[in-house]
C-alpha cells in the first residue's frame, strides 16, 4: 500500500469511528444512572448579569441520537435537559463556538470528555473555562474533537 493510499485508509478509518456504526465502541459504553447530573461535580457559583442568560437552543440530531435543551443559567453555566446521547464517537465534549464555527481556535472545549457515556433524557451541566465568556459563544454543539464532527448542535436565542 503506498501512502497516498495509506492516508485515505488512515481518513476514512477515523471517519467512520465518529459515524453511526458503532462496533467494539459499544461495549465500553456505560449506562450513566438516571439521575447522573454535574450537579455532583463542585460547580462555581457565578453572576447573572449577561444579556444571554435565560436563552435556549434545541440540539439538532446529526449522529449518535443527539438531542435535548440546552439553556443558558447565568454568566458561566450552560445546562443541557432532556439531553440524549448514546455514548459513541472518539473524543466528544461538549463544544462552544460562534455561528456553527466549532473548529478551534473559534470554538472550545467546555465539558470533559463524554465519550463511553450514555445519556438518556438527563440532565448535563457544563461551565465555562474561566478564559471565557458568553461574548465568546452563541451556540454549543456535542463535538467529536478527533474529526471535527458535531453529533449536534444549536444556536441559542
Amino acid at each position: 500500500m503506498n501512502l497516498k493510499s495509506f492516508s485515505i485508509f488512515m481518513l476514512i478509518s477515523l471517519i467512520s469511528a465518529c459515524s453511526d456504526g458503532m462496533s467494539d465502541s459499544e461495549d465500553k459504553i456505560s449506562e450513566a444512572s438516571e439521575d447522573m447530573t454535574t450537579e455532583e461535580v463542585q460547580l462555581r457559583e457565578c453572576a447573572s448579569s449577561h444579556a444571554m442568560v435565560g436563552q435556549t437552543g434545541e440540539l439538532s440530531t446529526l449522529s449518535h441520537s443527539v438531542s435535548g435543551t440546552a439553556t443558558i443559567v447565568d454568566d458561566c453555566t450552560i445546562e443541557i435537559t432532556n439531553f440524549n446521547y448514546d455514548g459513541g464517537g472518539l473524543i466528544v465534549q461538549v463544544y462552544a463556538g460562534v455561528d456553527e464555527n466549532y473548529h478551534p481556535p473559534a470554538g472550545f472545549a467546555i465539558s470533559e470528555n463524554i465519550f463511553g457515556t450514555r445519556f438518556v433524557n438527563q440532565t448535563y451541566t457544563v461551565q465555562l473555562p474561566t478564559d471565557k465568556t458568553l461574548d465568546d459563544l452563541n451556540g454549543i454543539s456535542i463535538w467529536c474533537s478527533d474529526v471535527g464532527v458535531s453529533f449536534g448542535d444549536s444556536l441559542f436565542n
